[in-house]
């Protein structure tokens, strides 16, 4: 499913069990109206329901189309008898990256509509050539075009693939956490999700052991998760949270300054809220600024290719010249 998808199922099953419908009263009710990708997945999670499985495991299946992230944070929310928080959350976080997806489409129009036209142009000459045509000219102008799709497409793919993967495997999330703006946007987005769900499971008295457990997988980062292994151990050890916060070293000051405050003034919550939301809008201003310069960038290419394209064509043609005056 695409995020607006995605958000908007999110958004519709949040509303449900705000008002009171169960999750599998949610799904059914929803999926007598639901089409395409959406009544696959929502079918396929009724069928799990139906069968007896719990609403994690239901998501957990293929034919259901979500990710190790959203079932994190689906199965913490559950666990604490907070559904709908869980579901409002996922569904705010995909309503923002298919806003940013958006406003990266519509500002891509101006550099595509270059690269086309530089494609249909750079095929001009060749009408005048020796063997010159209108169809030899298509045909080039095709080609450049099919391949400027071709390498769109494989990026596209390769950067899908690329976050799907990151989302259960140690290295790629640490290659994408080192990397400047993306970096540091899924950590911001990932410290959102484990302090949102540490909340909500803190506030139904869930042990600190399975409440880092659960919160780990809630932020969609495997880095978090195996972090939230050694905290839990230096708390069998005797220690405090902040200490293993402090000794993954993996969690930002600000972070560990949260519960460390939180702990030692007995309202965490207090501090767990203020800083989910502080990361969540550090997040959303970050995503902004990877939907304003994303294009600039492509743009900034288009207008080098163009450019080494004039240089080059002059430079030919200077060197044709050159030629023709020495066999004078």
């Amino acid at each position: 499913m695409s995020p607006s998808e995605k958000a908007r199922l999110f958004q519709d099953l949040a509303q449900l069990a705000k008002s009171g419908i169960s999750f599998p009263k949610a799904a059914q009710t929803l999926a007598k109206h639901a089409r395409g990708n959406s009544a696959k997945s929502l079918h396929a999670i009724g069928e799990r329901l139906k069968a007896g499985d719990t609403i994690a495991d239901s998501l957990r299946v293929p034919e259901a189309q979500f990710s190790p992230l959203e079932v994190g944070i689906v199965s913490a929310a559950d666990t604490c008898g907070n559904l709908s928080a869980g579901l409002d959350h996922c569904a705010q976080y995909y309503e923002s990256i298919a806003t940013a997806q958006d406003t990266i489409r519509a500002k891509l129009r101006y550099p595509l509509f270059l690269l086309h036209f530089v494609a249909i142009t750079s095929s001009i000459p060749s009408l005048f050539g020796d063997h010159g045509s209108i169809s030899h000219a298509l045909y080039g102008a095709a080609s450049q075009i099919a391949l400027l799709w071709l390498g769109l497409g494989a990026v596209w793919g390769s950067v899908r693939i690329i976050l799907w993967k990151a989302q259960t495997s140690i290295l790629l999330d640490s290659i994408l956490r080192a990397l400047p703006v993306i970096g540091t946007l899924r950590r911001d987005f990932a410290l959102t999700r484990f302090c949102s769900a540490y909340n909500m499971q803190l506030n139904a008295g869930i042990s600190v052991f399975l409440n880092l457990e659960a919160s780990g997988r809630a932020s969609g980062s495997p880095v978090i998760q195996a972090a939230c292994a050694t905290v839990a151990k230096v708390i069998s050890e005797g220690g405090s949270t902040s200490d293993g916060l402090t000794a993954t070293g993996v969690f930002p000051e600000a972070v560990v300054r949260a519960f460390c405050v939180g702990e030692e003034t007995g309202d965490l919550n207090r501090e767990l809220t203020l800083i989910a939301a502080q990361y969540q809008q550090a997040g959303l201003r970050r995503m902004e600024l990877l939907a304003e310069w994303l294009p600039k960038g492509l743009l900034i290419l288009t207008y080098a290719y163009i450019g080494w394209g004039i240089l080059s064509y002059y430079a030919n043609y200077y060197r044709t010249i050159g030629s023709m005056l020495k066999e004078m």
